[in-house]
């Protein structure tokens, strides 16, 4: 239920940071992440004592379902917005520099022309390479670091004490989202009346919807329909959807085994 609920908003939703910025969505995610992992934990023991009746487990295990699928689209706000971070973060000018966002070590000029084609050496395009392998790296090892980590959370104590320890890291992440600046301000380009008749100027937002359609959205959700076209698109293309189909076979498998593993360790089923 959590990793279902965590598609959606990375399946549907990932044109809204480019329309906004990153960091409201990132703010909004962690913050209400806090909150949800308090019926969750309230939910196990030793808050509640499981009865050898079923209906009278039934609502205990309907609300930790639900709040644990409602916490995986709260999360995907946040979720789709971590490779593209570390890109605007490290990668190659990508034009977060250039709205005024924060960038590191690249030593392609901030104004004017996107110059990263002229930097001698491909320093960029190594530096790049070793941060989006370092994310894939902690995207794949994540479900089994989570898992490691909660078993030694809940090894010595109880079930419950795993949503509390997601408090208080979320706690920790929430005060360094408020502090941290934003990586990737929403563009914006403002064009002057040509007539003084004209009220106000036209100003042009977005990004996928300009490139798309060739027009600014009006509203959100024009911004998402037009990444669900671009998407669409591109699944059309044969690599593309031979290396998405791939990568979500790996990390499936990669949830079933630690899965496996849970019951194996639980049930002893071997």
């Amino acid at each position: 239920m959590f990793f279902l609920g965590l598609s959606i908003p990375t399946l549907f939703f990932w044109p809204l940071p480019l329309l906004h910025g990153r960091k409201p969505y990132v703010l909004f995610s962690v913050a209400l992440m806090l909150p949800l992992q308090l019926p969750q934990a309230l939910s196990l023991p030793p808050h509640t004592v499981y009865p050898n009746v079923w209906f009278l487990v039934q609502p205990y295990v309907a609300c930790l379902l639900f709040f644990r699928s409602f916490s995986g689209i709260v999360l995907g706000f946040a979720f789709m917005n971590s490779l593209t971070t570390i890109l605007d973060l490290f990668g190659l000018d990508t034009g977060a520099c250039c709205r005024g966002g924060v960038i590191y070590n690249n030593p392609v000029l901030t104004e004017g022309q996107n110059l990263y084609l002229h930097v001698p050496g491909g320093e960029a395009g190594v530096r790049a390479g070793a941060w989006i392998g370092f994310f894939s790296w902690l995207l794949v090892a994540s479900p089994a670091v989570g898992y490691l980590f909660g078993k030694i959370a809940i090894a010595n104590t109880n079930p419950a004490w795993g949503f509390w320890t997601v408090m208080i890291l979320a706690s920790v992440l929430l005060v360094l989202v408020v502090v941290a600046p934003e990586v990737r301000p929403p563009w914006r380009i403002a064009h002057r009346p040509e007539h003084r008749s004209a009220a106000k100027g036209v100003e042009e937002r977005g990004e996928l919807k300009l490139v798309m359609f060739g027009t600014s959205p009006g509203y959100w959700w024009e911004e998402v329909w037009a990444g669900m076209a671009l998407t669409w698109k591109m699944l059309h293309q044969k690599g593309f959807l031979i290396l998405a189909v791939y990568f979500g076979l790996v990390f499936g498998h990669l949830m079933l085994a630690m899965m496996v593993r849970i019951c194996v360790l639980r049930f002893g089923c071997f």
